[in-house]
């Protein structure tokens, strides 16, 4: 009979045993599984403008580096200011910014357009329709004034 009882006493602190450590691992999967990845940071929104970059043709962003300078956030968008520029130039002129509007997908942020052609650039992209990296335009605008075929950096005059 002292037996029984003591395995009996036994069984019921397993059995509690049991009961506290499925109740925490539930309670643990429920937080890692609950709870959304945080990605309101710079990093994640650099990584949605490269993404993006890296999509858009003409455009060689082995060639790039991407810097967000600014990011604001507001429930499943931000807003950023972007440099863009050579890899490895440090020269703040050579830099071209750039404002963005992303949108949260799943575990990352994605580039919004912001007009109807879903151009993120509002169609103020450079003259000539040019990108950086893309091929620079052949002609002047009409209303631009004459000019020689070398230009005054190579011993020529502006007409």
């Amino acid at each position: 009979m002292y037996f029984y009882i003591e395995s009996a006493q036994r069984v019921i602190v397993i059995i509690r045993l049991v009961k506290t450590l499925c109740a925490s691992g539930a309670a643990l999967l429920l937080l890692l599984t609950g709870c959304g990845r945080d990605i309101q940071n710079t990093a994640a929104v650099q990584k949605g403008v490269v993404e993006y970059l890296k999509n858009r043709p003409g455009l060689s962003m082995d060639n790039m580096d991407v810097d967000v300078l600014k990011v604001s956030f507001r429930k499943d968008q931000a807003d950023a200011t972007v440099a863009i520029r050579v890899k490895g130039s440090t020269d703040a002129r050579t830099a071209m910014q750039m404002q963005y509007t992303l949108e949260r997908k799943g575990n990352g942020w994605v580039v919004k357009g912001k007009d109807s052609k879903g151009d993120p650039h509002g169609g103020t992209g450079m003259p000539g329709g040019a990108i950086p990296g893309g091929d620079m335009p052949t002609e002047m605008p009409p209303d631009h004034p004459a000019t020689s075929p070398k230009g005054p950096a190579e011993g020529g005059k502006a007409q």
